[in-house]
């Protein structure tokens, strides 16, 4: 290695997180379109025995783990499946596949793909995040979920990836992914020297590794969206998110060759079956792939797959899990659903305080953050990841400090906050019974040996009150309400604003026939308050 090692060209500047997302959205609707060519995938949609070398790798590496060595007759989600090639694969491989992608082009072209394919009825796709795929598909689950190749350095936040693949499990079902290895990707190649040296982050980062050079990894074109943005992710935080989410590890291997040439170092194999280390190729893993189960009552042979006997269990036991399941499902549901009435909020109107006690939407996620941190972090021994100092007696008699948010605190910084929260909290559910005893100190004799399924169930309320709060609050704000936008659920019937007019002027037609009642009529939303800025 070099003394001094040349450092290949980057952008200086740290974006904040929802540009960097919004930045690489729209790098991802241009590659959509590239890779349509790149990919050859009307030539791959047309054949109908074509499947990819990516896909076929996989199947080998995941048949060890799947009834009967295949996925033939399995129902299987795709993450980030991008333009649906690979899809495709898994298809004609005997799955019923659910596609899910950010990019809109991208979904656009994987539907038009399936068509092509004939495979139609086996194919979906939906565009969505990753946070919000399990409302985004209705909250089924699968016998698997898949995932590979280049998929997690678009990621800032392994845990709600982690989340997601867990809720979109069915017990028992396994996830698989297989993907570049992070050692690689903190390697770069130096032609001049002839040799690889570390040149960029191995371990994550608030700040993304940032890149304006507009390039494509395959295609020669330069895209007019030239800014991206990407996370590092090592394999202790792959590991540690997949754990936290309760799922057991059953495989993992490392590998010499990967399926793509990210730079001179690295070749053409010998045996054409795809690229390695030019020099040496036992110094470097190039990808690994990972296998892991959600846990059940029945267990899986690491030979086959095949399921043994149930295990002796108490019933009991099922049961309380069962119900344990069941409000996790509920609390993580009013948690999502919390965070959408934050978005497209510029600062100033999430700040907005709408009522007479200055009740806020932003003040309202971090109030809800604090307490969770408080009930299942503290609690049960288990302090959260933060320290809360606006929680402190001082500071809550001084200015009710945990229901707004300093200048200092964005919007951008409470999300990351009660994400961390999240992640935290599961840990602790997935850890404890229902009947594992903590302690609530500010509910006096009434806080002692407290049961965690009082906590959740409280905590559920806890945060269902408060969504109630702020669904009005952003009713009030921009006319944005119900549980989830398209394509969640938003739990309002659909009709145009005209309908929602002569409906409210009926209701309000209906109350004025009370002519007898003295008390004095409530103000109109537009006159509430002042209008705040920064609405998107």
């Amino acid at each position: 290695m070099t003394a001094d090692p040349p450092t290949p060209p980057r952008d200086q500047t740290t974006p904040g997180l929802e540009q960097a997302l919004a930045d690489n959205l729209a790098s991802w609707d241009e590659r959509a379109q590239l890779h349509v060519e790149s990919y050859d995938a009307f030539a791959l949609a047309d054949s109908p025995n074509l499947i990819g070398p990516v896909v076929r790798a996989g199947a080998e590496l995941m048949a060890p783990h799947l009834p009967g060595g295949s996925l033939a007759g399995l129902k299987l989600a795709h993450l980030q499946c991008h333009i649906g090639t690979d899809s495709l694969g898994l298809a004609r491989l005997g799955a019923t596949v659910t596609g899910v992608d950010f990019s809109g082009e991208a979904v656009k072209i994987a539907k038009s793909l399936a068509e092509r394919s004939g495979l139609a009825d086996r194919l979906r796709f939906v565009q969505t995040s990753i946070a919000a795929a399990p409302a985004a598909l209705g909250e089924q689950q699968y016998d698997a979920v898949y995932t590979s190749v280049g998929v997690l350095r678009w990621l800032p936040d392994l845990a709600a990836w982690a989340t997601t693949i867990s809720r979109l499990l069915k017990p028992g079902g396994l996830f698989f992914i297989h993907e570049d290895h992070p050692m690689l990707d903190a390697l770069e190649w130096d032609g001049e020297q002839g040799r690889l040296f570390a040149a960029w982050p191995y371990f994550n980062s608030p700040e993304p590794v940032t890149w304006d050079d507009g390039a494509d990894y395959s295609s020669p074109q330069v895209l007019s969206h030239k800014r991206s943005h990407e996370w590092a992710h090592p394999l202790c935080e792959i590991f540690g998110a997949l754990t936290d989410q309760g799922l057991r590890i059953e495989s993992f291997r490392e590998h010499q060759t990967m399926f793509w040439q990210p730079h001179q170092a690295i070749v053409p194999n010998a045996a054409s079956t795809g690229f390695e280390l030019a020099d040496h190729p036992e110094r470097v893993p190039l990808m690994f792939s990972l296998a892991a189960r959600k846990p059940d009552a029945v267990t899986s042979s690491a030979a086959g797959g095949a399921a043994s006997s149930k295990q002796e269990t108490d019933p009991s036991e099922d049961l309380d899990d069962a119900l344990k399941q069941v409000l996790w499902r509920q609390l993580r549901d009013q948690r999502e659903s919390l965070l959408w009435k934050l978005e497209g909020l510029g600062e100033q109107a999430a700040r907005w305080p709408m009522t007479g006690t200055g009740t806020n939407l932003l003040g309202i996620v971090k109030h809800v953050a604090s307490v969770e941190s408080e009930y299942l972090g503290s609690c049960f021994g288990r302090p959260g990841p933060d320290q809360l100092l606006w929680l402190e007696e001082a500071s809550q008699l001084d200015n009710n400090a945990d229901m707004w948010a300093t200048p200092e605190q964005s919007i951008e910084w409470v999300i990351a906050f009660y994400r961390r929260v999240w992640a935290h909290s599961d840990q602790t559910i997935a850890q404890l019974s229902l009947h594992s005893e903590g302690f609530v100190p500010w509910w006096g004799e009434d806080g002692h040996a407290v049961t965690l399924g009082r906590i959740m169930t409280h905590l559920i309320a806890e945060t269902a009150r408060h969504l109630g709060q702020a669904d009005i609050l952003r009713e009030q704000t921009d006319g944005q309400t119900g549980y989830r936008p398209p394509p969640g659920h938003s739990n309002l019937p659909e009709r145009d604003q005209r309908w929602w007019e002569d409906y409210r002027a009926h209701l309000e037609a209906v109350a004025r026939s009370f002519a007898s009642d003295t008390s004095v009529p409530p103000a109109a939303p537009d006159s509430l308050n002042e209008e705040p800025e920064g609405v998107a």
